[in-house]
């Protein structure tokens, strides 16, 4: 099936899935096919944090016809006047300074 991942910044894509996949998985497949390290993401359907890695997506109640959305936490350095966040992708992690 057609998993549609939508994001904060309005952005939106598929990726092939089973129902049967478990939120590692996917993790995995977004890391794969978007570079967001696997680690940092959090996927979010219904309302509801999908925090057990585990489970899968059928056990959630997902359907074709839903979608998931994912946020990336940002590690955040302060140091005097400037900060910068870094987004961790899949083998480096990029910067941009604020």
């Amino acid at each position: 099936m057609k998993v549609t991942i939508k994001t904060l910044q309005a952005d939106s894509y598929q990726i092939d899935a089973e129902p049967t996949d478990t939120i590692r998985v996917i993790k995995s497949k977004i890391e794969e096919s978007q570079g967001f390290s696997a680690r940092l993401q959090k996927i979010i359907f219904s309302g509801l944090i999908l925090k057990d890695d585990d489970r899968t997506l059928e056990s959630y109640g997902f359907s074709e016809d839903k979608f998931l959305i994912l946020m990336i936490n940002q590690v955040c350095i302060a140091s005097k006047g400037h900060s910068m966040v870094f987004f961790e992708q899949s083998s480096s992690a990029e910067k941009s300074k604020k």
